[in-house]
C-alpha cells in the first residue's frame, strides 16, 4: 500500500534496524520512529518536503553521529546547539521541526536547502520551560 506520510502509533513496537521510505512519502510527522533504539539505517523519499519534530529522536541512526548537527541522509533533525556559530554541511536540502532548539548566535544555511519546516528555529529550553527564540544572524550562502 502506497503512503504520503508516515506518523506515530503509539505503543508501537519497532525492532528493525534498517527503513527505506519509498519516493511516494512526502512527508514523517512528528515522533515517527522516536525511540526506535535499533534503527541504524534510514533512506529517505527523494520527494520528501518535510520531517517534523523529533522523528527520529534516540535512534541509532541519530545517537551515533558526533558533533553539533545531527542528519538523516540529506536532512538536519536535531542539533546540540552547544555552539554559538554553526554552519550547516553541503548538500544538506531540508531542516526538520524543532531541529534548532537552543540560539546560536549565527547559523549559516547552504544555496541547496529547499525545505525549512516550520518551527524548526522555533525554540529554546530555558530552565524547564521553552521560550520563543531571539533572534540570531542568518547567513544565507550565494
Amino acid at each position: 500500500r502506497s503512503r504520503s506520510s508516515f506518523s506515530p502509533v503509539p505503543g508501537t513496537n519497532c525492532r528493525f534496524s534498517s527503513l527505506v521510505l519509498p519516493d511516494s512519502v512526502l512527508s514523517i510527522g512528528s515522533g515517527a520512529f522516536s525511540d526506535c533504539t535499533e534503527l541504524k539505517t534510514v533512506v529517505l523519499s527523494k520527494n520528501l518536503n518535510f520531517i517534523g519534530e523529533k522523528a527520529f529522536e534516540n535512534t541509532a541512526a541519530v545517537n551515533a553521529q558526533k558533533g553539533e548537527i545531527k542528519y538523516i541522509e540529506n536532512w538536519i533533525v536535531q542539533s546540540e546547539n552547544t555552539a554559538r556559530t554553526l554552519k550547516i554541511k553541503n548538500g544538506v536540502i531540508g531542516i526538520a521541526s524543532a531541529s534548532f532548539l537552543g540560539s546560536p548566535e549565527e547559523l549559516t544555511v547552504l544555496k541547496g536547502v529547499k525545505y525549512i519546516s516550520p518551527n524548526a528555529f522555533g525554540y529554546y529550553k530555558k530552565g524547564s520551560s521553552f521560550q520563543k527564540i531571539s533572534l540570531f544572524k542568518l547567513k544565507c550562502e550565494k
